[in-house]
């Protein structure tokens, strides 16, 4: 195995990455079901600093605050890439370290292994950020794809086509075990502002991104609690659709890949219709296994919307379709923003039938409805995985000072941050 010998490179050697949180403005919450997601980044970024150190060490920074390391007792294994994944998590986590901390060895993990190289020396590790943290804008994601970005370039390794992505995804659940989306890192790394990234989650495919109007915008205001992944009614939810594909393609006698392959035009089918609206979970006539879903979760004891669920997916693939539609074809800001508006209140609707926001980002979005045109505002709906989430809001660019201060006054714990 080849090793890159930092002693005569030191002179200079700094290698840099940055990423943009992101706003998932339209079908985040349905990517497992491969839905068209829309999203776009924020302006708020997360940037990595690599230099190399001539201690045989591993530390990592924080706007000038120590998060943690590996002395040189430590490190040898780590560097020299001698430690499989799994010993090296269960070694961060019997360490307690940081998810910071152990975000930054599993980028330098799996850079090690795709380069396939080894350091002779240590590294330290700086971290700088405007994006907060555990609010529903991918902080994590953006940290690992700058993380990654930074690595690449210390070890001259190209990525092809989404493979950033994908390693950041994998680098999430390892450390995380979270189910976030494949799409929040391909838009922390390929999203660009001032324009929706739409991505087909099937897995990654990257659609041309589309400008909104200059008169128009997004924004978003965090509920100002911590947002979870792995939230209750979220997997509750997601559980319930692969439970519901399952049925549906047992009926039909006829199997797809993704839930919203399912054509539109099948919501009228008997064999949806027969589908039950509510099922507990021992009342399923498979098992676990049977749904292709490592994050979905049957109890014996828990109810199922299973129908609804579903047809969440195949409505909200549909409204992102819509949208896209809209903003490529319609000229007409004056009919646009209002049917847009309207797509984003349909899956909010859709989403309270479902359960799924918290009763605090349902006080954020009631608020910002009952300001409506007035202040303008032409829509709104709760985003990410729909509980604990952000509420983002389509509204006219020139009314952004305004809604701000509104929001300010209304919700002082919750931070504000507008997409450029």
């Amino acid at each position: 195995m080849p090793g890159i010998d930092l002693v005569g490179q030191r002179d200079g050697i700094i290698a840099k990455g940055s990423a943009s949180g992101r706003l998932d403005c339209l079908g985040g919450i349905a990517g497992f079901g491969g839905c068209l997601v829309l999203t776009t980044p924020l302006r708020e970024v997360v940037e990595v600093t690599i230099t190399p150190t001539p201690e045989r060490s591993f530390e990592v920074w924080s706007e000038n605050e120590w998060i943690g390391g590996y002395d040189a007792h430590q490190t040898p294994a780590l560097l020299e890439n001698q430690i499989s994944d799994q010993a090296l998590v269960r070694l961060l986590r019997e360490d307690r370290k940081s998810d910071i901390f152990t975000t930054q060895m599993c980028c330098l993990k799996v850079m090690l292994r795709a380069s396939r190289h080894r350091l002779r020396e240590g590294l330290r590790v700086h971290i700088r950020s405007n994006l907060p943290e555990k609010s529903g804008f991918s902080f994590i994601p953006a940290l690992q794809i700058a993380s990654l970005k930074a690595y690449g370039t210390f070890f001259r390794h190209e990525f092809r086509r989404t493979e950033i992505a994908h390693w950041s995804h994998v680098i999430e659940d390892l450390n995380l075990e979270a189910n976030g989306s494949l799409s929040d890192h391909l838009s922390c790394a390929f999203g660009e502002r001032g324009f929706l990234l739409p991505i087909l989650c099937r897995p990654d495919h990257l659609l041309p991104p589309v400008e909104l109007p200059p008169e128009l915008a997004f924004c978003a205001v965090s509920s100002g609690l911590p947002y979870e992944s792995n939230n209750p009614s979220y997997v509750r939810f997601r559980t319930a659709s692969f439970m519901g594909k399952f049925l549906f393609e047992r009926a039909l006698d006829h199997s797809f890949v993704y839930g919203t392959q399912i054509a539109f035009a099948y919501l009228t089918h008997d064999a949806f219709a027969h589908l039950p609206l509510e099922m507990e979970g021992g009342e399923f006539p498979g098992g676990e296994e049977d749904l292709n879903d490592p994050y979905s979760k049957i109890h014996d004891g828990t109810t199922y919307q299973v129908r609804d669920s579903l047809r969440f997916p195949i409505l909200e693939n549909r409204r992102s379709e819509r949208f896209l539609e809209l903003l490529i074809e319609e000229k007409s800001s004056e009919h646009l923003a209002p049917a847009l508006g309207q797509i984003l209140r349909q899956s909010q609707q859709d989403m309270e039938a479902l359960r799924l926001p918290h009763p605090r980002a349902l006080e954020i979005v009631r608020f910002l409805e009952q300001q409506g045109t007035a202040l303008g505002i032409h829509g709104a709906r709760v985003s990410c995985h729909g509980s604990t989430g952000p509420v983002v809001a389509l509204v006219q660019r020139s009314s952004l000072p305004a809604i701000e201060e509104a929001c300010h006054a209304q919700f002082p714990d919750s931070h504000w941050i507008v997409t450029v």
